[in-house]
């Protein structure tokens, strides 16, 4: 698409300023009637049943636990993971399904509009999703406080995986030496959209655990837009009797090994080493450095959109005779390639899900009074990147909006009135996408695609 159709903005249409950084909200410039008429003439992913997940018994949802929604739940259901009071909800396993888990954030008023995220405990794991499926996961935290095995991992997925607005965090609490796990793992997946994650730092209670690596891609495509990717910090080293633990290292924020992987607006940064010690004899034991920011391996191919990619710091001497702890790498290539294409940060980031008929927000992040045109589409043909140098993955898709980014680096906007689903359906999936350019009609860029969920009133 060449840049000189989107020279200039269209001018009839209303705009007015909302509070964070002079962001522009504006309502969806395509008539609804239009929109409706567009997706019924496409196989538009219908839900065959929403399903409710929440603690309470008397608050009339389907299961108190993700696990036996997942068990119960049929290719192309949703479940909605309600936040709840009390213990977080356990882990669970999604194997061979086309699923999309939400998570409805609790909003804490009194605390300044604070967002509670429903709680997962212990592991998630996702695999074998077959090519014609996808799983979209949104708008949780997951932790696990124990160092068997990764946080969140998904292994040997040919669909299109969706990681929305989560946060993953690993602590390791024990005291005995043993393999270190990545909080998140991507292992043989064709096509992961991320936008809006957190994934760590993470850190070690026990005393002399590995920390966590921040993530680790592994024979991936993965296309990751806006939040951060921080290795666990070591803690302080320690001598008691005959037991000795040094200051470690810090872990690893990122470790590529093969695939393609484009960072867009991306914070990576590896984890703080553990501060040394003297002990009563005397004797120093250095302090551990920072963990490398970027390991990239066999053939990966990285591409970095103003990603801030950095070693972790080491630890401060305990003393002027000890040796403190060295800074870690920011870029190790192993037979890898990565390119810095210094292009401000432009995704597309979906919030929470929004019931038929209401609005949806969506906010677009990109370079201070860059233009905007959001599309929509129903299908996602994987990821067809460019040379890695831009994502364009919507099948037909439909322009329904067009915005200018503010001068904070956002926009956002309201979309979604009136649609209805099919009869019977519980719910309607769109993928939303924007293409960004700058104020002179040059740069145009498409962001990493979202999936959006419409549940029926």
């Amino acid at each position: 698409m060449r840049a000189r159709f989107f020279s200039a903005p269209p001018t009839s249409q209303p705009q007015r300023a909302i509070g964070g950084g002079g962001a522009i909200r504006r309502r969806v410039v395509m008539p609804v009637a239009a929109l409706l008429a567009w997706i019924a003439c496409f196989d538009v992913a219908l839900a065959q049943n929403v399903w409710r997940v929440h603690k309470n018994p008397s608050s009339g949802a389907d299961f108190d636990q993700v696990q036996p929604a997942i068990d119960a739940a049929s290719d192309g259901d949703v479940i909605v993971i309600e936040t709840a009071a009390g213990p977080d909800y356990a882990g669970f396993r999604l194997k061979g399904k086309s699923l999309t888990l939400i998570g409805k954030p609790l909003v804490i008023g009194s605390l300044g509009g604070l967002i509670l995220f429903p709680g997962i405990q212990g592991r998630v794991i996702v695999s074998d999703i077959a090519a014609h499926q996808s799983v979209t996961v949104r708008g949780m935290r997951i932790v696990t406080i124990d160092s068997l095995g990764p946080v969140l991992s998904f292994e040997h997925c040919e669909g299109p995986i969706f990681l929305e607005t989560i946060e993953v965090e690993g602590f390791a609490f024990d005291d005995n030496l043993g393999a270190q796990h990545p909080q998140l793992l991507l292992r043989r997946c064709a096509a992961v959209h991320v936008s809006g994650a957190r994934v760590g730092p993470g850190t070690t209670i026990g005393q002399g655990q590995l920390p966590f690596r921040g993530a680790e891609f592994e024979g991936s495509n993965v296309a990751w837009s806006g939040g951060w990717i921080q290795g666990g910090e070591s803690v302080q080293g320690f001598k008691i009797g005959s037991l000795l633990v040094p200051g470690l290292d810090g872990a690893e924020a990122l470790r590529v090994a093969g695939g393609r992987t484009l960072l867009s607006g991306v914070q990576v940064a590896g984890g703080k080493g553990g501060k040394g010690f003297i002990d009563t004899a005397g004797t120093c034991f250095p302090s551990g450095s920072g963990g490398v920011g970027l390991r990239a391996t066999h053939g990966a191919q990285i591409h970095s959109e103003s990603a801030l990619i950095s070693g972790g710091p080491g630890a401060a001497a305990v003393s002027a005779s000890c040796a403190a702890g060295i800074a870690g790498e920011t870029v190790v290539l192993l037979g890898a390639q990565f390119v810095d294409l210094a292009a401000g940060p432009r995704f597309a980031r979906t919030t929470s899900p929004a019931n038929l008929g209401e609005s949806h927000p969506i906010r677009v992040a990109a370079e201070p009074f860059d233009f905007a045109l959001l599309m929509v589409a129903t299908e996602l043909a994987g990821m067809p990147l460019d040379g890695v140098a831009g994502v364009l993955a919507l099948v037909d898709p439909v322009p329904f909006a067009f915005i200018q980014v503010g001068a904070g680096g956002t926009a956002d906007l309201n979309g979604g009135m009136g649609l209805q689903p099919a009869p019977g359906a519980a719910a309607v999936r769109l993928y939303v996408q924007a293409l960004v350019w700058n104020g002179s009609g040059a740069d145009p860029r498409f962001s990493a695609p979202s999936a959006l969920v419409l549940l029926a009133p």
